[in-house]
Formats: structure tokens, C-alpha cells, sequence
């Protein structure tokens, strides 16, 4: 995740104490690089949903093949696949019943866009398969909701925001004798619970996405997460309704951007800095990265699998390159393959790292004084404030 997330913010309560048996539920913009997020979060190892059809293709297989997957069959599917959905819901409940994490996907598919999609009614038959099963887990079975909100959904250094809504027991309403009625409150309930975790822009123009991606690319360095939530939610309410000038925006071709307050000439200075490491960053990494990249894209046209397929291939392969090309380079210049080795991640987060500060600094360039003020003042809105979101 290290070239992939600039700055991961979380708040609520912490996944990384989570222990099953637990059904995370949480919305789906961004295909496996959801999982693998919350993967990265949880200290206990966890067992996630996906959808079926990602078995069809054999690169998505290979790349699967390691993961703690469990499939889920679709009505659009044959018949006799959807008959395993039978045997997908015995096997949450054996990790349920073995005190795991299972990770949902109660929309059922996944888009890149920024509003929550109804929810389905998955994630309730997987309760109900799991309690009537173990009736035991009527009070220790948890269910945690949690949101995603990505800058970004086509390059690294992502900005993505991941609050935590508070634990639900589902099995101390769970009433077997209403179970049609229970699992329609109880999809309605989900619903309700996650909607506050997830500011909704729902403009597909361009220039209005933009501005959008610009406002979640920028969070202050210091802030309240419910301020900055409460702030997106407002945000990506006027944008929906065109209630928000963007012509100030359209002056700036990246999203990323320095916060009011903020001088530009540390940021020029750190790009100058950065200059020649990311230079040879670009050299050792660029052509693995470029070449990956051209293939996801070539691969995943008209679809929302891009970041998923890259950071599937970069994972696997990335070792082996550096490996390879360390030993190389180590009997060409006489260097200690150790420090090559070093050199490859080290310098390829340098190139990120110079990427970012040359446009902070570009963009500043570019504005007007008022301008500037105004969209500095739009970045800061009312986010500011003690922070007890944790970032990284």
C-alpha cells in the first residue's frame, strides 16, 4: 500500500481490535482494493465475499488463489451457480463459529462513484444461515459498518477516508419466527447505519468531479472526522445540485493541493529535494510500473477492476523484479545487491513524493490571489479543529 495510499483516515471505533466472530459490512467503490484495505487494518486475519465471476477469469484466479475468498453467486448467474451460495453461507459460518472475520459487501456490486447503493439481502441470510446454526452466537455475533471514500479511483497516492459506525449485535433482534420481516428491517437498518459513513456527490459532470476529487484529496492536517464528514456530506450535497462555482478548479489540472495556512516554499523546496531521488526512481521503476499499468488498463477496459488487477500484479511481481534487477545491477557496478535491494521501493516512493509537491506548488502558481483565498477557504470549510481521526 505504500506507493498506492498517500493518506489513510480513519476514525470510530478500531478494526484493528476486532475480534469474531464478526461480519465487517461496508460499502464497495473500488473492487479487491476495499478488502485488502481492510485487510491491512484488521490485526486478526479475515475472510471476505466476492463475486463469483471473478473466478471466470484465470489472471484474477492466479491472484486469488492465496486470499481467504468466499465466493457469491449473483440471480443474474446459471441456476446450478447460485446453488452455491448455499455453500458460501456454510462457510461464513464455520469461520463465525471458529470466532473469524467475515468482510461483506451488502450492495452486491461494486462502482466507482461516491453514494451508497441500496443494499441487498446477502448479508442478513448470512446471520440468519449463521444463527440458526449456532444459536450460541446470538450475543457475541458483531456486526461492524464501515465507509469508504476514495480521491481517486484511476491513480496512486490516494487520499481514502474509512470511518467505523458502532457494533451491532444482529442476533439480539433476530426473531426465527419473523425471519422474512427481520430481514427486511434489518437490510433497512444496515442501510441507515452506513449511510452516515459515506458523503454522497452524486454530479457526473467533469469539471464537478473534479472539484469534488480536489475537496477529498486535501483534508487538513489536523481534523475532527465527524467535522470533516459533516463538511463532505455539505459539500458533495451542493455539487449535486450545482449549488458551487468551479471555474477556480478548472485552473487545476491535479488534485493535489496545499492547505490554507500553508506556505508554498516548503513544497517547492521538498520537490527540489526529491528531484534527483525520484529521477532515479523513475528510472529503476518506471518501466516495470508503466508496463504494468498500459496491461491493467488494457485489460480492464470498460470495466472497474484497473487499481484491483495493478496492485494484484504489482504485489506478486514487484519482489521478483527488484530481486532480479538488484542481483544485475550489483554485478555491473559492483554495488552491494543489499543496497539496490533498498534503493527500488525507496526511490519509487521519492518519485511519488515529488509528484505530489511539484503540483501542490504548480497549482499555487497558477491561481490568482482571490482565487487562491477562495479555494483554500473551500478546501478548510469547517474541517478544522482538535483531531481524534488518526492519519497516516
Amino acid at each position: 500500500m505504500l506507493f498506492f495510499l498517500r493518506k489513510k483516515i480513519t476514525c470510530g471505533p478500531s478494526l484493528k481490535h476486532v475480534k469474531g466472530p464478526a461480519i465487517i459490512a461496508s460499502n464497495h467503490p473500488n473492487s479487491m482494493l476495499d478488502a485488502a484495505i481492510i485487510a491491512c487494518l484488521c490485526k486478526q486475519p479475515i475472510h471476505f465475499t466476492i463475486r463469483s465471476d471473478m473466478f471466470n477469469n484465470p489472471l484474477f484466479r492466479f491472484l486469488l488463489h492465496n486470499l481467504k475468498r468466499i465466493p457469491n453467486y449473483r440471480a443474474t448467474e446459471e441456476t446450478r451457480k447460485i446453488k452455491g451460495n448455499y455453500q458460501s453461507k456454510a462457510r461464513c459460518t464455520e469461520v463465525l463459529k471458529k470466532n473469524g472475520i467475515v468482510l461483506v459487501f451488502p450492495e452486491g456490486i461494486t462502482e466507482h462513484n461516491w453514494h451508497l447503493k441500496p443494499v441487498g439481502s446477502a448479508t442478513a441470510r448470512i446471520i440468519q444461515h449463521a444463527l440458526s446454526s449456532d444459536p450460541l452466537m446470538s450475543d457475541t455475533l458483531q456486526l461492524i459498518p464501515v465507509g469508504f471514500t476514495y480521491n481517486d479511483y484511476r491513480h496512486p497516492a490516494k487520499t481514502v477516508m474509512i470511518p467505523t459506525g458502532e457494533t451491532i449485535f444482529p442476533g439480539r433482534t433476530y426473531n426465527p419466527e419473523h425471519a422474512v420481516e427481520w430481514k427486511r428491517s434489518f437490510s433497512d437498518a444496515l442501510y441507515r447505519q452506513l449511510l452516515p459513513l459515506i458523503p454522497a456527490m452524486h454530479n457526473e459532470e467533469r469539471r464537478v468531479r473534479h472539484y469534488w476529487q480536489t475537496i477529498l484529496t486535501n483534508p487538513p492536517e489536523k481534523a475532527d472526522c465527524d467535522n470533516t464528514l459533516s463538511h463532505l456530506k455539505r459539500i458533495g450535497e451542493s455539487l449535486t445540485s450545482n449549488q458551487i462555482s468551479t471555474v477556480g478548479f478548472q485552473k487545476i489540472k491535479s488534485p493535489f493541493f496545499l492547505n490554507a495556512g500553508v506556505t508554498p516554499y516548503p513544497a517547492a523546496l521538498k520537490a527540489l529535494l526529491y528531484g534527483l531521488p525520484a529521477l532515479l526512481g523513475l528510472l529503476l521503476n518506471g518501466i516495470f510500473y508503466f508496463s504494468l499499468e498500459r496491461f491493467a488498463i488494457i485489460k480492464t477496459r470498460n470495466t472497474i477492476f484497473h487499481d484491483s488487477l495493478l496492485i494484484g500484479l504489482i504485489t506478486v511481481l514487484y519482489p521478483l523484479y527488484t530481486v532480479i534487477l538488484s542481483v544485475v545491477l550489483s554485478n555491473i557496478t559492483g554495488i552491494s545487491a543489499f543496497l539496490w535491494l533498498l534503493l527500488f521501493p525507496l526511490s519509487g516512493w521519492c518519485t511519488r513524493q515529488f509528484w505530489v509537491y511539484y503540483w501542490q506548488t504548480r497549482n499555487r502558481a497558477k491561481l490568482a490571489p482571490e482565487e487562491l483565498k477562495s479555494i483554500q477557504s473551500l478546501l478548510q470549510g469547517e474541517m478544522s479543529g482538535e483531531t481524534d481521526a488518526s492519519a497516516s
